[in-house]
Formats: C-alpha cells, structure tokens, sequence
C-alpha cells in the first residue's frame, strides 16, 4: 500500500536500474507504475478519497469490501501477459540470434470504486446518484491518466524510477463493472519493453 507522493522505489536498495537486473525487476517495474497511479488518484488531484487498497497482484485481482463503511476502493497492478516478441523487421539486414527477440511485459492497472447498485427495498439508484458516481470515476481516469503521461511524457525518465525499461507503449483505457453490480471501475494496460540482462 502506498501513500500519496511516497514512492516505493525510494524505499528498495539501491542500484536497481543498473545491469544486470536483480530477480525483484518486474516488481520493481509493477510498483513504480502503482506508484504513479496513486499519486494521480491523491485526495488533492481527484476531490476524494483514494483508494484504501494499494497493491501488485498476481492476476486480475479479486474485488470487495464495499460492505465495510471505510473501503474506498481498490487500485492494482499486475502483469497481464510477459511475453517474446521479435524485435528486427524482415527486410532489415541480418542481426546476431540474440537480438532478434526482447522480452515485453504488459502492466494492467486496474482501478474499482464502489458503485450504486439497486436499494434493499428493490429501487434503482436515482439518476443523480448515478451521474455522482460517473463523475467520480471520471475524475479518477483523468487524473490518473494525466499523472502516468506527465511522468513519461512531461517528465521523461521519472515514471519508472526503480528499474529501466526500452520502450513503453500506452493502451486504451476501458470501462469496468461487476455483473453482480455495486463495484465499477477502469482498466488500462501498459506495455513495457523489457530489460533482457537478467539476474
């Protein structure tokens, strides 16, 4: 769990970004982007509380604690899909066999909120609720999003503060709702270029 403005890689040993990579780096890498996502969603950037929960996981998270009065909300990382792709194109000149691949990773933030859902006595959420609600996962997006751009766009180089990466490519954000009701959210995949030196 982090703090606003506290990053976790101020808190790990030091030398992470040099080579070769020790056997924490891809949570190193979860982290700093937890880090950066957290900082979007302060209570200073979004008008409300951030999320009680803050943490990498191991795949698609598991969502609850809307029935706890204190819970407001869940923010996650994790890795969606590390993978080998090839690097050099087919009409380039031939290259050594070891650089003809690099690992990537795909980093999935996922963000749920507590949603208005229908009332014991069987009513659905009026419609001012409802655009409350909306509008707090809007302002969650926007300011989330414009954090993690401005560190890597704005501020080159302070997104990924733990470990070094080769390239970042940044996917759609999407919408997210439980089909149970009482939970929505947002989901975004980042992917990351890897470091290849190993432990």
């Amino acid at each position: 769990m982090t703090a606003a403005g506290t990053r976790h890689s101020t808190r790990l040993r030091s030398g992470l970004r040099s080579d070769p990579v020790t056997a924490d780096y891809l949570q190193v890498l979860a982290l700093d982007l937890l880090d950066a996502a957290a900082d979007g969603l302060a209570l200073a950037r979004t008008g409300h509380a951030a999320p009680t929960r803050q943490y990498v996981s191991h795949g698609p998270p598991a969502v609850d604690g809307c029935d706890d009065p204190t819970f407001t909300g869940q923010l996650t990382v994790h890795y969606g899909r590390p993978a080998i792709r090839q690097r050099s194109a087919p009409d380039r000149p031939a290259v050594p066999r070891s650089l003809e691949v690099a690992p990537v990773g795909l980093l999935v933030i996922q963000l749920w909120r507590c949603y208005p859902t229908v009332r014991e006595d069987g009513a659905a959420p009026d419609t001012a609720t409802l655009n409350n609600a909306a509008d707090s996962l809007n302002r969650d997006l926007w300011c989330m999003m414009t954090q993690i751009y401005g560190e890597h766009f704005v501020n080159p180089q302070t997104l990924f503060t733990g470990a070094s990466c080769s390239s970042v490519s940044f996917g759609d954000p999407s919408s997210l709702g439980s089909p149970q009701g009482g939970t929505a959210g947002w989901e975004w995949t980042i992917e990351v270029g890897l470091n290849d030196a190993g432990p």
